[in-house]
């Protein structure tokens, strides 16, 4: 490793130093970016991107934090309420006028 990837790999150390340290629920955050990481790349979708970003920048600014929680927050008022069935089809009927 050379002088250069050195100070590089040294600087993105820090920087996510002090961003876990900035950041309320860093584990939180991190645990959801890891929905975005592959064995040979990233996905497609907001985690991928997200994960991107803080693998390549060392952290994240305060409105991608933000966005974060409100999907870790949609994603578990989604899963926790009930999906609704559906209403039973009337068997239809004909009536006879008398």
């Amino acid at each position: 490793m050379t002088k250069l990837q050195q100070l590089a790999q040294n600087r993105l150390a820090d920087a996510r130093a002090k961003w876990r340290t900035d950041t309320g629920d860093a584990e939180l955050v991190e645990a959801y970016l890891e929905f975005g990481r592959r064995p040979n790349g990233y996905t497609d979708d907001f985690a991928g991107k997200m994960a991107r970003l803080f693998d390549l920048n060392g952290r994240l600014s305060i409105a991608q934090v933000a966005n974060i929680r409100r999907a870790v927050l949609n994603a578990v008022r989604h899963h926790d309420t009930p999906a609704e069935e559906p209403a039973p089809k009337r068997k239809y009927t004909r009536r006879v006028n008398p």
